[in-house]
């Protein structure tokens, strides 16, 4: 009878019903408040929320994790000093050297042809003779095609050599040769290094050409080890000054840079060595991160997102603790184990066995000592003693002895094959002492005989010189009387066109 009249009771109060009989203001209560419950709870805590730059903290953030957050400022001045520290980056170009000997190999040949044409209109006897290259008409004509063409490859003897159609191919590959091994200098050029990246005296050597790809990694060399290009000109010429083909007048033009300073390639290996420096502001646990207020920078915002990431992944579900059950004691785990029972008897049987022993041995027997009545026995033992004692200190007395001898015979041996030795090395190093000194005598007696033989030779190989200078003079001036009987007094007319 009870359970009817309650089910008829609930059934009163339906919506409707409590609609009817609630007042307004009531449902309104009743629908707005679990919004904003709800809206309250999913409300963030201010660690978890998510700050820009420029915003104000609504309350004092406290971490309690400890946190490492870089600082800009510092981490900036300490690449800046690092940076500094690392190599200036060069590049050596090889292929400069070809280039090089490749410029000169074309400028012998071209003017060597321009020489031969325009020779060929001013001489029409062309190839001329040795002597004809002698005289001044031929010097005022090389003077004029070297003002007309003062960058080309020309000295007075290529231009004798050409005029009387001699080959010059052993001269084109000497100078080609004596130019590559300048070339594999390390030939700097003459712009110097961007006083903001000064560097220190290490230097990167890449040999490979800029591309956008370049490997930084090359030869770690010091400043001292390149040589300039003007320097390097200035040192062929003095070494060529006596060269009889006169190339000091026209090969340190030929010669190039193959090493340049690279700048985008300094600014890239110095952010590749300062990008792991970064120094960090440790925050304790309690510290407080950001004031109540305070406006949040970026120092601050970098704090507050690694805050942030911790606490959400110490509140994730992954990172939560299982529950651990508890030990179980070790006497329950191992009663189940057979083994434990196998070894519980061996070490009962063995503790029983040796209480039995124990208990079932012979008593042991103790020796009472003697007293001894008589004292001739103890006279005599004594006495045997005594002797005894006395033999074995003869015994090792000459024990010592001898051996004492044997080694004082072995020193004197020794001793006396060190001397024989010593005085045979003494013997052998006076032999060839002598022996050294007769050499010496006899290379000296050489030397004299030939500077004597050098005197003489030179002398007459003067008179040799002297007198083929005389019939040459004579040969020139008999050649100079036929020309002039010969030829104009102005001599053959330029034309350089």
């Amino acid at each position: 009878m009870g359970t009817p009249k309650m089910i008829s009771h609930l059934k009163l109060l339906t919506p409707s019903s409590l609609q009817r009989s609630l007042p307004g203001w009531w449902m309104i209560f009743v629908v707005v408040l679990p919004r904003l419950c709800a809206a309250a709870g999913t409300e963030l805590p201010p660690a978890l929320r998510v700050y820009q730059v420029g915003d104000i903290a609504p309350a004092d953030l406290v971490t309690p994790y400890l946190l490492a957050v870089p600082d800009p400022v510092e981490t900036a001045r300490l690449r800046a000093i690092e940076g500094v520290r690392s190599p200036s980056v060069f590049r050596h170009n090889t292929t400069e050297n070809e280039i090089a000997v490749q410029e000169l190999t074309n400028n012998w040949f071209s003017t060597r042809q321009r020489f031969v044409e325009i020779l060929k209109k001013s001489y029409s006897n062309y190839p001329l003779s040795k002597t004809e290259t002698t005289a001044p008409t031929f010097l005022r004509f090389t003077e004029v095609f070297r003002v007309e063409y003062p960058t080309d490859v020309f000295s007075l003897p290529l231009a004798q050599t050409w005029a009387v159609g001699g080959a010059d191919q052993e001269a084109v590959e000497g100078f080609s040769t004596l130019l590559r091994e300048v070339m594999r200098r390390r030939i700097l050029s003459d712009s110097p290094v961007p006083p903001e990246l000064p560097g220190d005296a290490r230097v990167r050597l890449i040999s490979t050409p800029p591309t956008p790809g370049t490997n930084l990694s090359g030869l770690n060399l010091y400043r001292t080890n390149f040589v300039s290009l003007e320097q390097t000109r200035s040192i062929v010429r003095a070494q060529l000054a006596g060269d009889s083909w006169s190339g000091d007048e026209f090969l340190p033009a030929f010669i190039r840079a193959n090493c340049w300073f690279d700048q985008a390639l300094t600014a890239q290996l110095r952010t590749q060595n300062v990008a792991a420096i970064i120094a960090n502001t440790w925050i304790s646990p309690g510290e407080i991160v950001v004031a109540k207020g305070s406006v949040i920078d970026d120092q601050a915002k970098a704090a507050l997102d690694q805050l942030r990431l911790r606490v959400n992944r110490a509140s994730s579900p992954a990172s939560r603790q299982r529950p651990v059950a508890p030990p179980v004691p070790w006497w329950k785990t191992n009663l189940q184990d057979p083994l434990f029972w196998i070894v519980a008897g061996i070490l009962v049987l063995i503790a029983a066995g040796t209480l039995v022993w124990r208990a079932f041995r012979s008593p042991r027997v103790d020796l009472v000592p003697g007293t001894v009545r008589d004292s001739k026995l103890l006279r005599l033992a004594s006495t045997r003693r005594t002797g005894h004692d006395s033999l074995m200190e003869k015994v090792l007395t000459s024990e010592i002895i001898q051996r004492l001898f044997g080694q004082r015979q072995t020193m004197i041996e020794t001793q006396l094959s060190v001397t024989s030795g010593a005085m045979a090395l003494e013997s052998r190093l006076g032999r060839v002492e002598r022996q050294m000194h007769s050499r010496f005598h006899a290379y000296e007696r050489r030397i004299v005989e030939l500077e004597k033989e050098l005197a003489e030779s030179e002398e007459l190989s003067r008179e040799l010189i002297r007198a083929k200078i005389r019939n040459v003079k004579l040969e020139l001036q008999a050649a100079q009387a036929q020309d002039q009987d010969s030829k104009d007094q102005t001599g053959p007319r330029l034309n350089l066109n």
